[in-house]
C-alpha cells in the first residue's frame, strides 16, 4: 500500500473480476459509487468488469471533509449549494467526499451535476443541476451570459486602479473579469520583507476559465493570499511581531443570480465563511467589508 490508496496488480491465477479484487483487499463495493476505484488510471464503476492478467488496480483513500456542505437554496431543478473550502466540488482520486455527492444525499438524489466548480481551498456558492433538463437550460444559461457571480477576496495589496478590469487570455482563451476594490486593512510584511495593505476584493468573472480570477489578481500584482501556486503569501508579519498563517486561498463565491423560468431574478447570497472572516479581522479589517463585499454588484 503507498500513502492514500491500496494497489493490485491481476495476476494469472488470482482475482479476475474488479469486486472480486475489491473482495480479496478488504475494501467495500461502496468505492466503486464513490469513484474511488481505478483501474489503469480509468475510473470504475462495474464489480462484474473482467480484468486482464497485468492490469493495475488502485483504490485511494477516502477524502475525509471536515465542515459539511449545506444547502442554500433550491428551485427549477437546481440546488445553490455552500462549498466548504476543503470539499472537492466532483468526485477525483479521493472520491468519496465531494460537494456533488454531499448535496445527492441531503437531498435523496440519485446524482446531481455541477454546472460550476470551485476549486478545491475555495469557498462558496455552487449551481448545481438536479436532471439533464436542468442541467441543458443552465447550458444555454451560460452560452447567454445569463448566469452572473460574484467573489470576495483578500489581496496582498489592492490593485491599481480601485476599480477596473482584466482581459488576460488564460491557458491562451479569452478571459475578463471586472473588480473593485471594497477596503484595505493595516500594514503587514510578507516573508520578502515588503510592507503591504492587504485588500478586500469584490472580482466578477465574465468568463469561466481555469484558476481565472487567481490568475487575473497575479496579473493587477495582487494576488490572492493563500494561493501560494500563484505567488500569494501564506504569512504574513505583524506589527507585534506575530506571524499571520493563511491556511487557505482567500477566495468565496458569494453571490449567485440567474432567470427563474418565469424571468424572475433569482438572486442567493452567501457572506465568506468563519475562516476567511477571522484572517479578514485579524488582518484589520471590518466585519461590515465584508457585508459589503458580498453585496456588491
Amino acid at each position: 500500500m503507498s500513502r492514500g490508496k491500496q494497489l493490485w496488480q491481476v495476476g494469472p491465477d488470482g482475482p479476475r473480476t474488479l469486486g472480486e479484487v475489491l473482495e480479496a483487499l478488504g475494501v467495500d463495493a461502496r468505492a466503486l459509487a464513490e469513484g474511488r476505484v481505478f483501474v489503469e488510471r480509468r475510473r470504475a464503476s462495474d464489480a462484474t468488469e473482467e480484468l486482464d492478467v497485468g492490469s493495475r488496480v488502485e483504490v485511494f483513500a477516502a477524502r475525509p471533509s471536515e465542515e459539511p456542505a449545506w444547502v442554500v437554496e433550491r428551485a427549477d431543478g437546481f440546488v445553490i449549494a455552500h462549498k466548504p473550502a476543503a470539499l472537492p466540488t466532483e468526485a477525483d482520486r479521493s472520491g468519496h467526499a465531494c460537494l456533488s455527492r454531499e448535496i445527492a444525499a441531503l437531498i435523496g438524489a440519485r446524482q446531481v451535476h455541477a454546472v460550476s466548480r470551485l476549486d478545491v481551498g475555495v469557498s462558496g456558492l455552487v449551481l448545481l443541476s438536479e436532471s439533464r433538463t436542468a442541467h441543458q437550460r443552465a447550458a444555454r444559461l451560460r452560452e447567454q451570459g445569463a448566469i452572473s457571480r460574484a467573489y470576495v477576496a483578500i489581496a496582498e495589496r489592492a490593485p491599481a486602479p480601485e476599480h477596473g478590469g482584466v482581459s488576460t487570455p488564460v491557458e491562451g482563451r479569452a478571459a475578463r473579469t471586472r473588480y473593485a476594490v471594497v477596503a484595505t486593512a493595516r500594514p503587514h510584511q510578507l516573508p520578502s520583507g515588503e510592507r503591504v495593505s492587504p485588500a478586500l476584493l469584490t472580482l466578477w468573472p465574465e468568463t469561466g476559465r481555469k484558476h481565472q480570477l487567481r490568475l487575473h489578481a497575479r496579473e493587477l500584482g495582487a494576488p490572492l493570499l493563500g494561493d501560494r501556486a500563484h505567488g500569494g503569501a501564506r504569512r504574513l508579519g505583524t506589527e507585534s511581531g506575530s506571524v499571520l498563517e493563511v491556511p487557505r486561498v482567500m477566495l468565496h463565491a458569494a453571490r449567485v443570480e440567474l432567470p427563474r423560468p418565469s424571468g424572475e431574478p433569482w438572486v442567493v447570497v452567501a457572506p465568506p465563511p468563519a475562516d476567511f472572516a477571522e484572517i479578514w479581522l485579524a488582518l484589520g479589517g471590518g466585519g461590515e467589508d465584508l457585508e459589503r463585499a458580498s453585496a456588491m454588484r
